[in-house]
């Protein structure tokens, strides 16, 4: 579900063991993907194309889009590899980095002002 105030979102995330999202239809770039990884937390996402072109599969876990079997699966597999885990949500971490809105602003001025 959709949560408004920022402070709340983070204790969710922090207190979450794993996040899911469990996207049916491409979003083109969703935020909440970055905010996940963002959260240091292993995050399990559908498999969907516009969600493959932001993470590979060393960052998150993928799940078939309405499988709730495929789902419950990788949840276990996370919960019985808890090393795996801590990784998938390292990597993801580092990735969200990249997304971060100061450097995106940076790289897209820099692209504004050398095409002068």
């Amino acid at each position: 579900g959709y949560v408004l105030d920022r402070k709340e979102l983070v204790s969710i995330m922090e207190s979450s063991y794993c996040l899911v999202l469990p996207t049916l239809y491409g979003e083109g770039f969703p935020i909440t993907l970055v905010e996940a990884l963002a959260s240091r937390r292993p995050l399990i996402v559908s498999d969907l194309k516009s969600i493959r072109s932001i993470v590979g599969s060393g960052e998150v876990l993928f799940f078939k889009p309405g499988d709730k079997y495929d789902l419950a699966q990788k949840i276990l597999f996370l919960i019985k590899n808890r090393k795996i885990a801590e990784g998938i949500g390292k990597a993801g971490y580092l990735l969200a980095k990249k997304y971060d809105w100061n450097i995106v602003f940076a790289k897209a001025l820099n692209i504004v002002y050398n095409a002068k």
